[in-house]
């Protein structure tokens, strides 16, 4: 099995949150995460100082971290604004170039998925910053909760019509499923929900997020998953986060320690596509029954 390890960038300051209620949630949040045990109370100084700072981003040290142990990660940075995501598109240029230019792989972090015209648009935002044929995609703000988004098959789809090369926004036990050369790519693993169980804070100890995390690698190998898909938010990588940090620097041990290949999505495709897996989820599905 292969393991695909791709970061979010949500945020990259906090003062272009002054007209919404992130700053107040993550304050409260660190409050009971301190007061149910699960931060310390240095952590929580280092949180409250971070929001004074320019820097409520972690990309460069995630970089860092991901070159020095040899992870073909993929960054998915917005050029559009949404809910709870509103940097400028001056400054998300900034950043996939500097991306770029350490190596990794950049797609689009997605925010309009209904209406076509506007998927294109910020497809043609983002060629006119790479020059760049291929782009993936992945949606922000995906995940479980009602709020969330959440795309169906033929939603995933019609990303194939408007000229992305593939996604990874859905959720699911499968391998990747296709539609010709377009491949989705399900995610099995994502950050949030190994740290907070139910909860829109951290409620579990670094040990059960590892214990977590080895049963889901395990039984997707089992189930002959071809490619894993993991997802870490750069902004945990930090010291006020230091579990969540702890972990990521664990998984990625572990992978290499578990005989597991690190692959990426472009990679991944190339061999998809040479070896011709399932071309549909419904055999994605019975293939990993």
């Amino acid at each position: 099995m292969k393991v695909i390890i791709s970061h979010d960038v949500d945020h990259l300051s906090a003062r272009e949150h002054v007209r919404d209620l992130i700053v107040p949630k993550f304050i409260v949040r660190f409050g009971i995460e301190w007061f149910l045990g699960y931060a310390k109370w240095r952590e929580v100084r280092l949180a409250i100082r971070a929001l004074w700072t320019e820097h409520w981003q972690h990309i460069e040290e995630v970089m860092d971290f991901d070159e020095a142990h040899g992870v073909p990660s993929t960054f998915f940075v917005a050029v559009a604004n949404g809910r709870k995501l509103c940097y400028a598109l001056a400054d998300a240029r900034e950043w996939i170039t500097r991306i770029r230019n350490r190596g990794f792989d950049v797609g689009v972090h997605g925010i309009e998925y209904q209406s076509l015209d506007k998927v294109q648009d910020e497809l043609t935002r983002f060629r006119e910053i790479t020059g760049r044929d291929f782009v993936g995609v992945r949606f922000h703000n995906i995940g479980f909760s009602p709020s969330s988004v959440h795309l169906s098959d033929s939603d995933v789809l019609n990303l194939k019509r408007v000229g992305y090369s593939f996604s990874s926004t859905t959720f699911g036990d499968t391998g990747p499923w296709s539609s010709d050369t377009f491949w989705e790519f399900p995610i099995h693993l994502m950050d949030g929900h190994i740290f907070r169980v139910g909860r829109p804070w951290k409620n579990r100890t670094l040990e059960q997020m590892k214990e977590s995390t080895v049963e889901r690698l395990r039984e997707a190998a089992a189930r002959g998953v071809s490619h894993f898909s993991v997802l870490f938010h750069d902004g945990y990588f930090c010291d006020y986060f230091g579990d969540c940090q702890e972990w990521y620097i664990w998984l990625v041990e572990f992978v290499e320690a578990e005989g597991y290949d690190l692959c990426s999505y472009r990679h991944a495709l190339e061999e998809l596509n040479r070896d011709g897996h399932p071309t549909s989820r419904s055999e994605a599905r019975g293939r990993n029954a």
